[in-house]
């Protein structure tokens, strides 16, 4: 990567993967990167789903709770996307659900 990315989102991205492929070692020395960019409101989605992929749920789950609060839409997401399936049974998800279910959401249909 170049370290000129403005971006945290590839990244982080790129770190989920190679926890994904079970690279500890080089999805830590990629997330390193970050220390020198902030995570931007549209990279949190992503950096919740490493935090959670890294077992970091406290953090995965304020991150998640902050991108739903500025995008209550982002629920139906979070509910129906691969990336957060393991956190369901978690009762931080449930909460996190039950808080921010609208009805227009798909949510329980």
């Amino acid at each position: 990567l170049q370290s000129d990315l403005k971006a945290a989102n590839p990244v982080v991205c790129l770190a989920a993967l190679y926890l994904q492929a079970g690279e500890v070692e080089k999805a830590d020395k990629t997330i390193t990167q970050l220390s020198t960019r902030p995570v931007r409101e549209p990279d949190e989605y992503n950096f919740a789903f490493y935090l959670a992929l890294k077992g970091d749920l406290d953090r995965a789950f304020s991150l998640l709770e902050r991108v739903v609060a500025r995008e209550p839409r982002q629920i139906d997401w979070i509910l129906d996307s691969d990336d957060f399936h393991g956190l369901h049974d978690h009762p931080r998800f449930a909460r996190l659900i039950d808080r921010y279910r609208t009805p227009q959401s798909r949510i329980g249909r």
